[in-house]
């Protein structure tokens, strides 16, 4: 699931801006909610925790993929697996 879209405003994350990320977002897979999830950056680390709900349809063993870039768009890490999970 792509967040990214529904997760940013202005270039920046609204996770780590709470009075943006307000609701929740979805798709058949997964809900992720405002409410329990945060951002938090230092120096060049962004650390983020979503509070998701994973629906019934999307169970099994998943790999979750994580990408970065800079502000301006121009340098960026492309699509690296980041962790293996199973949705029970």
């Amino acid at each position: 699931m792509d967040i990214s879209h529904g997760l940013t405003k202005n270039g920046l994350c609204a996770c780590a801006r709470p009075r943006i990320f307000e609701g929740s977002i979805q798709n058949s897979q997964c809900v992720v909610s405002g409410a329990g999830s945060a951002g938090s950056s230092v120096s060049d680390t962004l650390t983020l925790t979503l509070n998701i709900m994973f629906k019934a349809a999307f169970t099994g063993n998943r790999v979750a993929y994580a990408a970065g870039r800079d502000s301006a768009g121009g340098n960026h890490t492309h699509w690296q697996a980041s962790e293996t999970f199973t949705v029970q």
